[in-house]
């Protein structure tokens, strides 16, 4: 199995991905780069299947997907730490689609925290859409941010 993954900021593709069977070629893009708890993120996915029909895409699955990353540090050397990275779907959407262009609009859980603006403390928090093309272990991966809604009453620092 050969493939080739093109990255384009908020667009990944996946291009020219052979095996016996045929060709795959998928691309997955995103409205914005950012979104908001409770809102719904503009989803396009684009799946062109070649070969024969055992090769066709029988289920995709696409997951918002968080990450936390914890980091702690050794007492003794404060230069010398260690990470645990933990992955957990947040929601997931199955569709079938064999191939062509398919529109979503992914809902966003409103009770998310934040995604973290800095690397440097302790529990660091970032999402990203997966989508598992249910063809092998074939999956596209794009990395989102999603925002803090600020309520009336937040003090601005």
């Amino acid at each position: 199995l050969h493939c080739c993954y093109v990255f384009f900021g908020e667009r990944v593709e996946l291009v020219g991905c052979c095996n016996r069977q045929g060709s795959l070629a998928a691309q997955i893009t995103l409205a914005e780069q950012g979104v908001l708890p409770g809102d719904s993120a503009k989803i396009k996915i684009m799946v062109a299947n070649g070969g024969n029909q055992r090769n066709k895409t029988h289920r995709q699955e696409l997951g918002l997907w968080q990450q936390i990353s914890f980091r702690s540090l050794y007492r003794g050397d404060m230069k010398s730490f260690d990470r645990k990275v933990v992955r957990t779907a947040v929601r997931n959407r199955q569709s079938k689609v064999d191939h062509g262009n398919q529109q979503l609009e992914f809902p966003i859980p409103p009770t998310l925290p934040p995604t973290s603006t800095t690397d440097t403390g302790l529990v660091t928090v970032s999402y990203f859409f997966k989508l598992d093309l249910g063809v092998g272990t074939l999956e596209l991966i794009v990395p989102v941010v999603v925002g803090r809604l600020e309520l009336p009453g937040d003090e601005k620092q």
